[in-house]
């Protein structure tokens, strides 16, 4: 079974940032549903999802096929539709921390 507290792409820039968020996304008043959350954020990270951030946004954003594994924006789109937008707000949240912490 894989850790889901560790980045599985350490090597990537953002690494400290996820590896917060990684750290920060259990809920222990919402257990399972953080479980879950940690689950797909760890598999999309896997499959090869950065952390972009700039002054007015921080965002997820897959790297393609020379850089990682999504065959191309429109697939990284429909998962991140299907698994990742109905907790949208807390991963917002949870970006924000993450980066506030990693960067601090």
């Amino acid at each position: 079974m894989n850790d889901m507290f560790t980045d599985p792409r350490p090597y990537l820039p953002d690494h400290r940032v996820w590896r917060r968020l990684l750290l920060i996304i259990l809920d222990p008043e919402h257990k399972e549903r953080s479980i879950l959350l940690q689950k797909r954020l760890w598999t999309m990270r896997s499959i090869g999802t950065v952390i972009q951030w700039n002054p007015n946004v921080i965002k997820l954003v897959p790297l393609l096929e020379d850089d990682g594994d999504w065959p191309d924006k429109q697939f990284f789109d429909d998962m991140s539709a299907e698994y990742l937008k109905p907790f949208a707000a807390v991963i917002s949240q949870l970006l924000e921390i993450a980066y506030a912490e990693a960067k601090g």
